[in-house]
């Protein structure tokens, strides 16, 4: 009995180790590396900013359901979360940091429910680490969460969904249906390529699940 709870100990501890690593490799001096400002970062910028102060988009479209940005829209979530921390903790110009703050917090969500995920799939301690470690390190990975664009919350909603559908499929609890289900209506804000997906996906699953 001491050795599995010294076991389970461990596993839990390099995992807390590992999700640390994580948040550190995307934290660290997040306003300064990388050292440009992607043009869709620039956009989403002079949008939240103008929708925290002002009401209005830099195009002077008030509080639009999809803002427009250089050449055609933004997806709205990432845009209005930027919104929020502006109103929040905001003064004065929007700092780099502050942008890209729903980035690194959509890419620790990739980490903390891809690991749950692997593991809910898996069922093995290897295996889920292995998957942890593959999350936290992977360069794409860890750039995902330093970059203030709006696509790359489509990520982080989506392995939350996935999460809580595979929940769902275990348990068969209609609160498990419902938070799914809320959780993929969710990742249709994150980005449009989303309405595409989503849809097919379901139906796919759906049928699946039905045979």
């Amino acid at each position: 009995m001491r050795r599995i709870q010294a076991s389970s100990h461990t596993y839990f501890c390099c995992l807390l180790m590992v999700f640390a690593a994580a948040l550190f490799l995307r934290a660290y001096r997040i306003g300064e590396i990388p050292d440009i400002v992607h043009i869709d970062e620039a956009g989403l910028a002079c949008n939240a900013w103008c929708l925290a102060n002002y009401g209005v988009d830099m195009y002077l479209n008030e509080m639009p359901v999809y803002p427009e940005n250089f050449g055609g829209g933004q997806s709205p979530l990432y845009t209005y979360l930027a919104v929020l921390l502006v109103k929040a903790v905001g003064k004065g110009p929007l700092s780099l940091t502050l942008l890209r703050l729903p980035g690194l917090f959509s890419s620790m969500l990739v980490v903390v429910f891809g690991t749950v995920l692997i593991s809910m799939v898996y069922e093995n301690r290897k295996a889920t680490l292995t998957g942890a470690l593959l999350l936290a390190f992977c360069p794409y990975f860890i750039m995902h969460g330093r970059y203030a664009l709006d696509c790359n919350l489509m990520l982080g909603c989506s392995t939350v969904a996935l999460c809580l559908l595979v929940r769902y499929i275990r348990t068969g609890k209609p609160s498990h249906l419902i938070a799914y289900s809320a959780a993929f209506g969710m990742v249709m804000y994150s980005y449009a390529l989303s309405y595409f997906v989503v849809p097919i996906f379901l139906c796919l699953i759906t049928l699946y699940l039905l045979w």
